[in-house]
């Protein structure tokens, strides 16, 4: 809940957990991953941060 509250007051759109738990996804437009690292160190969390582009053309067919 910390980190999820946390995601949210640095500018994140929303927050999820995803599959079963072992991933957290923060979506946001500015890039939050300095801000998490320093989060996740003072609240001595072992965790990774992997910023990750959106995909703006979707679903193609490779077989035309």
């Amino acid at each position: 809940d910390e980190t999820f509250k946390y995601c949210m007051d640095i500018g994140a759109y929303g927050v999820y957990l995803s599959g079963a738990g072992s991933t957290v996804m923060a979506v946001a437009k500015k890039d939050l991953s300095g801000d998490l690292l320093k989060f996740f160190k003072e609240n001595s969390l072992d965790w990774q941060v992997e910023k990750l582009k959106c995909d703006m053309e979707g679903a193609i067919r490779l077989n035309k």
